[in-house]
C-alpha cells in the first residue's frame, strides 16, 4: 500500500515510484458522483521501460442525477360569472313568471266579485228605502 493520492479537477494522480506492480483503489468518489462498480484497478506494472512515462488507469465515476423538483401546482383561476344578457334578451326562467298571471287573474276576479257585491248591497238598500 502506498501513499494516498487525491485527484484534482482534472482527475489525475501522479507521483514517483519504483519498478514494481501496483494496484490503485478509489476510496471516495468526488462530490456528486458514485464510485465505479469495481473500485480496485490493476495490476499496474511499472518497469524500467515505462518508469519515465509512468502507467495510467481510467476510473469512470457516474454522476448522481439531480432530482427534478416537483412543481408546485398553481391554484386555478376562479370561474368568471356568465356575461349578463344583452338588453332585450331573454332572462332565465326562475319559475316566478308562471305564478304572476295566475295571481293577476285571481286579483281581477276578486275585484270583480267585490264590485258586484258592493252594487248588490247598494241596490238592496235603495230598494228598502222606497
Amino acid at each position: 500500500m502506498g501513499e494516498p493520492c487525491t485527484t484534482g479537477a482534472e482527475g489525475l494522480c501522479g507521483g514517483s515510484g519504483t519498478v514494481g506492480t501496483y494496484y490503485w483503489q478509489e476510496v471516495s468518489p468526488p462530490d456528486g458522483y458514485t464510485a465505479p462498480d469495481t473500485t480496485v484497478f490493476g495490476p499496474l506494472v511499472l518497469t524500467a521501460d515505462n518508469l519515465a512515462d509512468g502507467v495510467s488507469v481510467t476510473a469512470v465515476n457516474k454522476r448522481i442525477p439531480t432530482p427534478t423538483p416537483t412543481p408546485t401546482p398553481t391554484p386555478s383561476a376562479p370561474e368568471t360569472p356568465p356575461a349578463p344578457a344583452p338588453p332585450g334578451g331573454h332572462l332565465p326562467n326562475t319559475g316566478a313568471g308562471q305564478q304572476i298571471p295566475i295571481a293577476l287573474g285571481g286579483a281581477v276576479l276578486l275585484l270583480g266579485l267585490g264590485t258586484g257585491l258592493v252594487l248588490l248591497v247598494r241596490r238592496r238598500r235603495a230598494g228598502q228605502q222606497h
